[in-house]
């Protein structure tokens, strides 16, 4: 089973398919909270299925070579990697284009709300939800998770000791509510 859904539509949907007894395929991220896991890794053992999570980065033939280099000393020892990711457009930023069509006709906007608390139809969150912490982690969890999940493929490391992050709406000034801009310092052991 492949799901390529929303965020936030995530859990209920890798549950139902483990307890049809199927193994899944999630594209990143697994969960829209921490919490919701806990639910996954519980279903997943219970089903004796495999659940697998896509960040493509992390399983490319150039990071294969870089963590080959890397663990071989060919570059020295790496003491730190700083990463970006700037993506400074509408498109960039999902602000993706409303069609003209898209309405309560055109739109099962209950199924796309899900769990989430019944609110009036609007299209724009439809189609841009990754503005939304309803919705969506944002960059974090739509974005830097492929830098991420590259450093850990990368460097062998499984987790940071310590975060520091911090953002905030500093450009779109368009009624989302997840940050435009995001900084994080990741300590690794």
């Amino acid at each position: 089973m492949v799901i390529a859904t929303p965020d936030h539509l995530h859990k209920r949907m890798v549950i139902d398919a483990l307890s049809a007894g199927k193994h899944v395929y999630c594209e990143k991220p697994l969960t829209w909270s921490i919490e919701e896991g806990k639910s996954i890794l519980a279903a997943e053992r219970s089903a004796g299925k495999r659940v697998m999570v896509g960040s493509q980065p992390k399983s490319s033939a150039m990071t294969a070579k870089a963590r080959e280099m890397i663990k071989a000393g060919a570059i020295g020892r790496v003491t730190m990697v700083r990463m970006a990711n700037h993506r400074n457009n509408a498109q960039g930023a999902w602000k993706y284009e409303v069609p003209p069509d898209a309405s309560e006709r055109t739109i099962d906007w209950a199924s796309f709300l899900g769990d989430r608390p019944k609110r009036a139809f609007d299209a724009r969150t439809f189609f841009q939800w990754r503005c939304w912490w309803e919705f969506s982690g944002g960059m974090a969890t739509d974005l830097f998770v492929h830098l991420l999940t590259w450093l850990h493929e990368v460097m062998d490391v499984k987790a940071p000791v310590s975060v520091a992050s911090q953002g905030g709406l500093w450009f779109w000034k368009d009624g989302r509510n997840v940050p435009d801009v995001m900084n994080s310092i990741f300590e690794y052991e």
